[in-house]
């Protein structure tokens, strides 16, 4: 029996292994059972038709029999409740994903003629804490066993790790990791530390992928076909030149021009000749797909800022992913950064042959390296709970390494409080309700006590495959409960993007609505302290109850009207007159 890598990517999917081989690590790419253009890698696609179920290439090459039937892309939906319709039946990305990675493991035991005892799956850096457990659900109903979920740049880096860094037993050096696939971008640095990998930032661009590069060379054609009175009139022609688009942009990454007759294209014929021929060459392919590329920078820029170092401190950079193998992408992007990008690994295979490596490290590899490997990803995004008046207490920042756990006090709000409900949300805003809330955990049997007398301790956990859980603990009663985060949250990446790009832009409101959040928070913590003080009348004499009275119906009033100016003063003054710290 096995244990295999497998990188579950938008566009195409690969699965690989790693064994010892006379005292020598050996990966290889575990081949597609029904070939695919390059031979080795499985087309995330899926058609429905009827009652057959097609996966991989015979689903992709059926797009254009059965458009309805057919999905891609729903690596971008798992974790969330989108629900994907073929026909009358509706069905979830886990079960989609659940679909390919059957083939995957079907594949890879008629290929290595055993069964697969687990896989290491690879997911994208930005994945919250759902859509892990739904690429996990998904294994599961395809029989797989994880044996453990890794971040895609962290395999790509081990890979790396392996073939260009293993007798170098004191290396400590900085790698960038430019990971664009189909749909997405993703650029994350890492530091390598003798073994132990380090996720020093995240960032990227869900809308920022090979796809535009395909859209934009159609756009062109699109247009040159026009200027040459050539129609494109029909739903066929349309699909035909999208094809061919994706067929051209392949074409250019390897040829310097590709020539083509209209007719031809139009009919599915790529290769066939016509009286119109057209020529385009890699420079124009260069020129059309140079902003997207350039666009990809924020994302760079980004990565730097997070991580606190400049690209002067940059030792490597790694490629990932089928458009970056396209030499005006290499060569643009390692002019950005001043430097060369590693060679040796095919970016199509790069995280399944890392994936496959953690997959065998802990059988033959520990047995012809002695060394060990630590993994150390980060949270995507700040987790935290939230307070009275909406205020968020952060209790995880993003880009905290994981595994990591944390645990904080927190109290009641009100006289002999029974229980206690913790909300928890996932986001970068200092509001609660501006954030995703992703679960929520009851409390009860709390002692019976005054407000604030009764401590709870609240503990964040994160295990290595970015699992949350959340437990609280009265510390008087010993009464407990926890909670693991497994239900959708609607988050897709690109909902991260935006929850990021919203902190900025809200960045000014969203304190001012904290800070008045956090006044109210004080007045009314006063106004309880004054009112304990009355009804005990333990002004220790120097002030009279009718004061304290009088201060509290003047509290009272500007608590009910807001008046935030004056709360300020008088909270001030109070705190003075009845020396009351909190």
């Amino acid at each position: 029996m096995y244990s295999i890598g497998i990188d579950i990517g938008t566009e195409n999917s690969a699965a690989a292994i790693t064994t010892i081989i006379n005292g020598s690590m050996k990966s290889v790419i575990i081949p597609s059972g029904e070939g695919t253009p390059d031979g080795k890698t499985t087309s995330s696609y899926i058609t429905f038709a009827g009652k057959n179920i097609y996966t991989g290439m015979p689903a992709k090459k059926m797009e254009k029999i059965y458009p309805d039937g057919t999905i891609k892309n729903f690596k971008r939906k798992i974790g969330t409740d989108y629900l994907f319709k073929t026909g009358n039946e509706f069905h979830t990305p886990q079960e989609l994903t659940a679909i390919l990675l059957t083939k995957i493991k079907m594949d890879a035991e008629i290929y290595l003629k055993d069964k697969i005892r687990d896989a290491v799956i690879t997911v994208p850096a930005y994945f919250n804490d759902n859509q892990r457990n739904a690429t996990k659900v998904a294994a599961d109903l395809a029989g797989i066993k994880v044996k453990r979920l890794i971040n895609e740049p962290t395999a790509a880096a081990i890979a790396y790790g392996f073939n260009q860094f293993l007798d170098e037993r004191e290396l400590n050096e900085n790698v960038i990791v430019y990971d664009m696939g189909a749909g997405t971008l993703d650029v994350t640095i890492l530091n390598i530390r003798k073994r132990t990998f380090s996720v020093l930032s995240t960032s990227g661009d869900t809308m920022l992928g090979g796809i535009e590069m395909t859209n934009a060379l159609y756009n062109h054609l699109r247009s040159v076909f026009i200027k040459n009175n050539i129609n494109i009139d029909s739903s066929e022609k349309i699909f035909y030149l999208k094809e061919f688009a994706e067929y051209a942009k392949i074409w250019l990454t390897y040829n310097y021009t590709i020539s083509f007759s209209p007719s031809s294209v139009l009919s599915g014929d790529f290769t066939g000749r016509g009286n119109i021929n057209i020529e385009i060459t890699r420079d124009e392919f260069n020129s059309i797909i140079e902003p997207i590329i350039e666009r990809s920078f924020r994302a760079i820029d980004e990565a730097f800022y997070k991580s606190g170092i400049t690209k002067n401190n940059v030792n490597h950079l790694i490629f990932i992913g089928g458009p970056t193998k396209i030499p005006f992408l290499q060569n643009t992007v390692e002019k950005y950064l001043g430097i060369k990008a590693l060679s040796g690994i095919d970016p199509m295979y790069t995280v399944a042959i890392g994936a496959s490596i953690i997959a065998a490290s802990k059988a033959e590899i520990r047995e012809a390296i002695k060394t060990g490997i630590i993994f150390k990803d980060v949270t995507p995004l700040t987790l935290g709970n939230v307070i009275i008046n909406d205020i968020v207490v952060p209790m995880i920042p993003a880009n905290t390494r994981i595994p990591c756990s944390v645990t904080k006090p927190f109290t009641t709000v009100r006289d002999y409080q029974k229980e206690i409900v913790i909300k928890i949300v996932q986001g970068e805003r200092p509001i609660g309700s501006y954030n995703e809330l992703i679960g929520e955990l009851r409390l009860t049997d709390l002692k019976p006590a005054p407000r604030g007398e009764v401590t709870i301790d609240v503990t964040y956990v994160i295990d290595r495959n970015g699992i949350l859980r959340v437990s609280a603990r009265d510390s008087s009663t010993g009464s407990e409960n926890h909670i693991i985060i497994k239900k959708p949250i609607n988050m897709d990446p690109e909902k991260i993007e935006r929850i990021k790009s919203e902190v900025k832009k809200y960045y000014d409101s969203d304190m001012q609505i904290k800070n008045i959040a956090e006044l109210m928070n004080n007045a009314n913590e006063m106004l309880y302290r004054l009112k304990k003080i009355a009804n005990f009348q333990s002004a220790s004499g120097k002030i009279s109850y009718y004061n304290i009275s009088q201060d509290i119906i003047k509290l009272t009033d500007l608590i009910k009207n807001k008046d935030i100016k004056n709360l300020k003063t008088l909270i001030e003054k109070l705190k003075n007159d009845y020396n009351i710290n909190y």
